[in-house]
Order: C-alpha cells, then sequence, then structure tokens
C-alpha cells in the first residue's frame, strides 16, 4: 500500500503541475502548451484560436490522466496491490486482470472523447466549443462568433494593453474594449462598454516567494449590463490597480472600502520606518539643521554602526518570523543631516529596482561620507519623535 501511495501522490502532482504549471516549468518548456506550441500557433497574432485550441488540449489530457494512471500502475505492479477499506485493515486484493480491466476503460473513454473533439475541430469547425458560444453573445445581428475573434484579435495584439503575467495559468488582458480572463478551460469574457467591476475582497500575504515585503492580491467581481453572462473575479497584484484603473472605462467601484496595500516602494519606506523605530535612540547635543534633502523638516536620523565585532562579516536578524542575514557595516562619523524619509529614499535609490526582496539585506552609502550601512545602523535622534 505505500509504494501505492507513493505512486499515486506522485502521480498527482506531476498531473497538477503540468495543468497549473509553476515558474520552474514554464522556464524549462515542460508545460503541455510548450509540447504542442507548433499545433496551437502563435497567440499573439490568433489569440482566439490559440486559445480555443489550448483548451481543447488541455481537456484532451485531463481525460488521458485517467488512463496513463492504470497504464502506468501496470508496469509497476505486475501482481497487482493491496486496497486497504477501512483502518483496522480490512480491504480487498486488486489483481493484474482488474487493472488491465480499468486500463481498458479508462482508453476507451480517452478515445471516445478524443473522436468528440476531432469532431469538433473538423466537422463543427469549432463551434461547438464553450468559447465559441461565450463569444456568440457579445456578436451582433449577423454577426457569428468569429467576427468577435477577428476584433479581440486585433486589439490583443497592440503593445498597450494590460495584461498580468503571461507565464500564469490563469491571466487577465485589457485592451480598448474587451477584458479577457484566461482560465484553464476557456475564457471568461467582458465588453468594456457595459461592464461593471466591483472590488469585492482582498488577500494580504506577509511574505511570499517573490515578494520578501509581502504581497496583496485583489479580487475584482466583473459582471455584463443587458448580457445574460455570469459575472466573473478577476485577481490581480494591488500593485496593478492603478494600472488597469487607467485601462478602464468605468471606475472600480469600492462600496466596502477594502483597504488597498501600497507599492513595493512605498511599503519599503513603511518598513524602514519600523526598522530605525526599533533601533535605540541616540543623544545629540549639537544644533539641529534642516534636512540637506528637502529642506523642509529638521534632521532627525544619525547612522550608527550597530553591527558585531569588528572582525564579524554578517549577523543574522529575526523580522517578521524569518531571518535575514546583513552584512557589517562601517562606522559613520556624520552629523546628523537628514530625515526619515530623504534617508529611506536615498537607501531604496542604492538598491536593485528589479529585486525589492533584496532590500531589506542590503546596504547603501552614506549620503556624506560614503559609508556602507544597513537598515539597523539608522536611529532617530532622541530629541526627535518618529512621525507616524
Amino acid at each position: 500500500m505505500s509504494l501505492l501511495l507513493v505512486y499515486s501522490v506522485l502521480y498527482a502532482l506531476v498531473c497538477v503541475c503540468l495543468l497549473y504549471p509553476p515558474t520552474e516549468f514554464v522556464s524549462s518548456g515542460l508545460t503541455v502548451e510548450g509540447v504542442f506550441s507548433r499545433w496551437l500557433g502563435d497567440p499573439t497574432t490568433d489569440f482566439i484560436g490559440y486559445q480555443v485550441r489550448r483548451a481543447a488540449l488541455k481537456r484532451i489530457f485531463v481525460a488521458f490522466m485517467p488512463f496513463g494512471y492504470f497504464a502506468l500502475a501496470l508496469k509497476l505492479f505486475h501482481e497487482g496491490f493491496y486496497l486497504p477499506i477501512d483502518v483496522s485493515g480490512v480491504g480487498m486484493a486488486v489483481g493484474w486482470d482488474t487493472m488491465a480491466l480499468l486500463c481498458a476503460v479508462c482508453l476507451a473513454f480517452f478515445l471516445t472523447y478524443c473522436c468528440f473533439v476531432f469532431t469538433e475541430s473538423l466537422v463543427g469547425d469549432w463551434d461547438w466549443t464553450p468559447i465559441a458560444k461565450t463569444l456568440e453573445d457579445f456578436a451582433g445581428p449577423g454577426e457569428n462568433w468569429r467576427v468577435v475573434a477577428s476584433r479581440i484579435n486585433s486589439e490583443v495584439a497592440r503593445a498597450d494593453n494590460y495584461t498580468t503575467d503571461p507565464r500564469c495559468p490563469i491571466r487577465v488582458v485589457v485592451t480598448e474594449n474587451w477584458i479577457i480572463q484566461v482560465n484553464l478551460f476557456g475564457l471568461d469574457v467582458a465588453c468594456q462598454e457595459n461592464a461593471v467591476f466591483t472590488l469585492h475582497s482582498s488577500n494580504d500575504f506577509a511574505i511570499s516567494h517573490h515578494h520578501v515585503l509581502g504581497i496583496q492580491f485583489l479580487n475584482l467581481v466583473v459582471s455584463c449590463e443587458g448580457h445574460n453572462r455570469k459575472s466573473f473575479v478577476v485577481r490581480i497584484p494591488s500593485t496593478d490597480f492603478e494600472p488597469l484603473s487607467l485601462r478602464l472605462r468605468r471606475q472600480i467601484q469600492n462600496a466596502d472600502s477594502i483597504p488597498i496595500a501600497k507599492s513595493p516602494l512605498d511599503k519599503f519606506m513603511h518598513t524602514f520606518k519600523e526598522w530605525a523605530g526599533r533601533n535605540p535612540r541616540v543623544e545629540y547635543a549639537g544644533e539641529l539643521e534642516p534636512c540637506v534633502g528637502c529642506m523642509e523638516r529638521p534632521a532627525e536620523v544619525k547612522l550608527v554602526r550597530r553591527c558585531l565585532e569588528e572582525n564579524v562579516r554578517s549577523v543574522d536578524v529575526e523580522y517578521n518570523g524569518q531571518f535575514l542575514r546583513l552584512s557589517t557595516c562601517v562606522r559613520c562619523q556624520c552629523r546628523p543631516m537628514w530625515c526619515i524619509d530623504c534617508m529611506s529614499k536615498w537607501f531604496i535609490a542604492r538598491q536593485d529596482a528589479d529585486r525589492p526582496g533584496t532590500w531589506l539585506t542590503s546596504r547603501a552609502p552614506c549620503p556624506t561620507c560614503r559609508s556602507p550601512f544597513c537598515l539597523r545602523d539608522v536611529c532617530y535622534l532622541a530629541s526627535r519623535v518618529p512621525a507616524e
């Protein structure tokens, strides 16, 4: 039973990764779309045709999964296996003949479905597919779904569209007149002319494999006025809210006043201030001058090296339940000359803009003496109260 369980889990994992491929699978081309790319065609020139063929291919793959499971099991378990029914150990033996029968049934189902898709493509010319029926609802008098598909294809080919990461299995494309969501087996389509957008909810994650600073996802409900189409939910990162809003004709309704997270830059500035607030206050008896960065607020922070001994090259610091390894810095002798906002902007300007996840563990040179410092070295003056 243990071998059967391991085999079943591994087979299910491979199938899920092929249906919802992670970034590593997409980068290496280990996807259903990558293997059959020649048959699918180019999505930039024939977007709807590509999606129709892709959806049919995914349905065929799902129909193949049961047959593949039993066919591979026949190769691995020559003598069958024992399948327990309850926790007491009572079960039944599944012999090779039984597995062969199940494999034959799954093969018959798979071939029948392939014949259906073959008929759908050649005889029906894809007119019976769910995507064709979806586009048919937007066709005018005397038009069919192919006219609508041609309009969408011409708009998707433009370079000024809003689109989410094309590597994601579920992605969103917003053109001048259309809102399209690509899902596993089809498309969700709405016309901007009569679409209503409502911010339904949000999901916040303190950390993700792409964003150390955390990420927020917004769930937008898209409904069509005057069409018998069901509303669908579009999920986007909060950083895409403004670019998406600029591409939509109508304003996104936020009746529940759901808070929208700030951009990575604003979020890091807030985190920068949090770190400075955790660090010890320092005394400074000299006269404070206006910040040399903005000349509006008084200087309120000083760089004080807080790493360990001089020969220690790094130190582990806990932040939000994770340990960050910070390189040691150099002692700075400069007097306070900066406010916390200008110091945070200076720090960000010296980081890799394409890798915000590394900002917390990076260093920047002092604006005056160029001594390297990190977030642990930024300390408020005892005479200054941090601004909220």
